[in-house]
This record gives C-alpha cells, structure tokens and sequence, in this order.
C-alpha cells in the first residue's frame, strides 16, 4: 500500500469510515517522522505533515474528521490536532516546556494523554482543544504512561510502575474509570502493547516474558481470565478486526 521501498512505514490505522489508511513514514536519510494518509486500495497517497521535527502517534477522531498526533517541537513532545486531509494544524497542550504524549481519544469528546508537568509522568484528560485538564493520576509519585481509552469511553487502561518503581521498574497495565476513579492493576506483567475489544469487556496484549519473547494473551476485565494465544515463538499484537485478532509472527 505505501509503495515506498526507500522509507521504514509504521504503525498503520484505519480511518472510522474504512475508507482511509494513515501511517507513519520515517525519512532514512535525516529520520525524520512525517503522517501520511493512503486509500484503502492503496490510491491517493497523501503527505499530512511535513516539518523539520518528527510527527507521530496519530490516531483519528471517532468521526473521522480530525487527526491528533504527537509532534516534537525542540525536542519536546506536544499534542497537536489536524483536519484529516492535513490542514489547520493546532498545538492543543501548546506548553514548551513540559512533554505532551499518545493522545487518545473517547466517543464523548474527551481527549487523554499523559505529561510530565509534575516531575513525574501522569495522565491527564481535557477537551478536544486541550482546555478544562484533569489529572487522572492524583499527584502520584510513579509514572503512569500511554493511555487508551475503551470503545464507550468509559474506561482507560494505562501502564504504571506504581507497583514496581522499586524493585524491577517494569510497566504492568492498569485500568480506571474515566474520572480517574477505581484504578486497579490488571496485569502484573512486563506489558509492550494492549489494544480494546469492540464489546468494551477484553484486552489483547503482548507481554516480554523472562525468556525474553514476546507472547499475545486476552484478559477478560470483567473476570479476569486470562487466555494465552500463541506458542512459543514470538508474536507480537495488532489489534481486533470484527471479534478477530490480528498479530505479527516469526514462526516462519
């Protein structure tokens, strides 16, 4: 679909209608990240951003209409919103002294993202114009990153060391309410990725496990059973498609 042989494409998502593909392409010569923007049938490939900093972590509105993405400004990580065919860019956190990183964003119109604003990494929500924040962390003392919203916005699952910060320092996944409220580990686990299920009830996640390969397994939220997907090769997640899961594999 992307067709470019002299450029490392990344982390691909589909538009809400089905119709548009966005990726992330990085320019080997000076790696730089710029957000592009491709036909389904792999038509009309678009350039969405093109700047002397790296843009990435774009994600689409749940209407389609907006694209929020990450974008280092002197280094320094901002959240940033754009129509989907590229215009009207907006720096929403717009404060260049403190980083801004992977917006999510609910059907409600609220968006999540975590910052170190405090010294310490925690996540915040605000509204689509980055105005009214709210810690969801509370001020806590660890690093709470990458939150993700579930699909009826009503919960977001995150990774802390809360738990860990001294003794192995690993990332488990946690889960709140959306207010910030009931938060709980999930998994005690070395999590790299975690993606929602449409019923808003299970989790598909890659785990590092002590061997060192990665493993895909579904918690269930609601009764925490968990079922492990692969063997022991490496495989690592994707995401859902239609009550299916997708991921990549090295068993061949």
């Amino acid at each position: 679909l992307t067709k470019s042989p002299d450029l490392y494409s990344y982390n691909g998502s589909v538009s809400p209608n089905g119709k548009k593909i966005m990726y992330i392409e990085q320019d080997l010569n000076n790696g730089n990240d710029d957000i592009y923007s491709v036909d389904s049938l792999g038509y009309n490939t678009a350039q969405l951003t093109n700047s002397l900093e790296s843009e990435y972590e774009a994600i689409f509105s749940p209407d389609g209409t907006k694209i929020f993405y990450t974008s280092t400004i002197n280094g320094i990580g901002q959240i940033f919103k754009m129509d989907s065919d590229g215009n009207n860019k907006i720096n929403i956190s717009n404060d260049l002294f403190n980083e801004y990183r992977n917006a999510t964003i609910s059907p409600n119109n609220k968006i999540a993202f975590y910052s170190y604003k405090t010294g310490f990494s925690q996540i915040y929500s605000s509204d689509l114009n980055g105005n009214n924040i709210i810690n969801l962390s509370s001020n806590n003392t660890a690093d709470d990153v990458i939150p993700l919203y579930s699909r009826d916005g009503k919960k977001i699952i995150f990774l802390s060391d809360r738990d860990t910060i001294n003794t192995t320092g690993e990332f488990n996944l946690w889960i709140m309410d959306s207010d910030g409220s009931n938060k709980k580990k999930l998994l005690d686990e070395n999590i790299i990725n975690y993606f929602w299920s449409d019923d808003n009830k299970k989790i598909l996640y890659t785990k590092q496990s002590s061997l060192g390969n990665y493993q895909i397994s579904i918690i269930n939220t609601v009764s925490n059973i968990i079922t492990p997907l692969n063997t022991i090769t490496n495989e690592f997640a994707i995401g859902w498609l239609h009550g299916k899961v997708s991921f990549d594999d090295t068993r061949s």
